[in-house]
């Protein structure tokens, strides 16, 4: 029985519940808590925090930042962070910028490619929260290129396409002393894409507090060999599904995350 959800996403960012509808949905699937995890906002979390206690839904403000180590992507996840830290929210304002460059530039591709979509199109799909790839998808949908999100990414803005752009990361350093500098918890987020050189390297390198363990697409031996890591080096195991709504191929919210006692052993580890 999953307890709580340390991994979600809102219409504040690429998901497509809003704030309350979220709470709300994972009061329905059982949870008691989650953390609300968007990316390079924390716009979604007061909200979300309003509506808890009507639907006894304890909420955890947090964050996830795309970051880059040694040429590779990796993303972090921050808990428990002040969400009105000046250079936390600096940070969040750079790095939605850069989202919306990125963007303006993946649609000049595709119309130069004769597509008939336009940035302001895309935007409006975002609804004033973080554009991403999602909202991208959901106009070259309606506008009739391609039947679904996963045909979207396999011949339009998957990482091996020609239009797709990628986002400037922010350095994983700097990522981590941001989110420590706001009294949050860094956590590595689906280490499942993160080589297997580095993995050792990053967790040796940085003063994380936690590893993402318990994610839908670790197996059950990976997982075994993430909770020997964490062991070893005295971390925390922590856990979600990385819901999304209907803007993922697979809805694990309320399947994946930790149990009350893995909760319990990850908060009494916190206080």
């Amino acid at each position: 029985m999953i307890f709580c959800d340390m991994h979600t996403h809102t219409s504040c960012s690429d998901g497509t519940y809003a704030p309350d509808a979220l709470v709300s949905l994972a009061r329905l699937r059982g949870l008691s808590m989650i953390a609300v995890t968007d990316h390079d906002t924390v716009d979604g979390i007061e909200r979300a925090q309003e509506v808890a206690p009507y639907y006894g839904v304890e909420v955890v403000p947090g964050v996830e930042l795309s970051c880059e180590y040694m040429d590779s992507e990796v993303h972090l996840l921050g808990y428990f962070i002040d969400i009105e830290n000046g250079d936390l929210l600096g940070v969040l304002a750079r790095q939605r910028m850069r989202r919306r460059d990125r963007m303006d530039e993946m649609v000049a591709r595709l119309r130069k490619a004769g597509l008939q979509i336009s940035l302001d199109m895309v935007l409006d799909y975002a609804k004033g929260g973080v554009v991403g790839r999602p909202h991208l998808a959901m106009a070259l949908i309606d506008k009739g290129y391609a039947r679904d999100i996963r045909e979207v990414y396999s011949r339009f803005i998957g990482y091996d396409c020609p239009y797709y752009v990628p986002t400037k990361r922010l350095a994983l350093e700097e990522a981590v002393e941001v989110i420590i500098a706001a009294g949050g918890l860094p956590v590595l987020a689906h280490p499942i894409f993160v080589a297997s050189r580095l993995l050792p390297r990053i967790l040796d390198s940085f003063p994380l507090w936690g590893i993402e363990v318990y994610y839908p697409e670790h197996n059950p031996r990976f997982v075994l060999e993430l909770e020997a890591l964490a062991q070893e080096r005295g971390l925390a195991c922590t856990g979600g599904s990385d819901f999304h709504g209907s803007a993922k191929k697979e809805d694990f919210l309320g399947r994946v995350g930790l149990t009350e006692d893995q909760a319990k052993a990850l908060f009494d580890c916190y206080v």
